[in-house]
């Protein structure tokens, strides 16, 4: 289990993707608040995961102070505290590194002057770094928080997805990804 004694809010989680990643964090051990707006398909999931893996939270928070009223629900899901809460920030990311130059040329991947090309922001890693390179798979690196943060991420982690960074000898064109790290996670 990867989420043991961990509080999860998954917002938009009565239906869909959603509702995947609430069942999936309750498998891994964690407690959930599910939110959305669908009653009667929140109580399903609540009934499915079982008594006390989850707790059911419907409301627009497309209006006004929407998050008062989940808090106050939050505060009240835990009142032994018996579950340590805290916010989770990733301190390590996996990089992922890709040479994309046979993928534009079959199309796989849409040509660079359609999406941009972000220059190298890594003057101490060399694209050799990102283990995998040599038989065109992609390469993969761990990545610490500081050498994410070149890339302008937001405060509580993120994602980046396919981006195109010109190599440093300013010709090879690589696609890259960014994917935060579970902290049991070791490469």
């Amino acid at each position: 289990m990867r989420l043991p004694d961990k509080v999860i809010i998954v917002t938009g989680s009565t239906t869909g993707i959603g509702k995947a990643i609430a069942l999936r964090c309750i498998a891994e051990g964690a407690r959930v608040v599910v939110t959305g707006l669908e009653k009667d398909l929140g109580k399903a999931i609540v009934k499915e995961a079982g008594k006390g893996k989850c707790a059911l939270h419907i409301e627009d928070i497309s209006v006004d102070a929407p998050f008062k009223a989940l808090v106050d629900h939050l505060f009240n899901f835990d009142r032994g505290g018996s579950i340590p809460t805290q916010v989770w920030v990733p301190d390590r990311y996996r990089g992922n590194l890709l040479e994309a130059g046979p993928y534009i040329e079959s199309g796989v991947l849409p040509d660079p002057p359609d999406t941009g090309a972000v220059p190298w922001p890594w003057p101490g890693i060399a694209p050799e770094d990102f283990v995998g390179l040599a038989d065109h798979s992609a390469g993969r690196r761990v990545m610490s928080a500081d050498e994410a943060a070149v890339l302008g991420l937001s405060d509580n982690g993120g994602v980046v997805q396919r981006i195109y960074l010109l190599g440093p000898d300013g010709e090879t064109i690589y696609s890259f990804s960014l994917w935060p790290m579970f902290p049991d996670e070791t490469s």
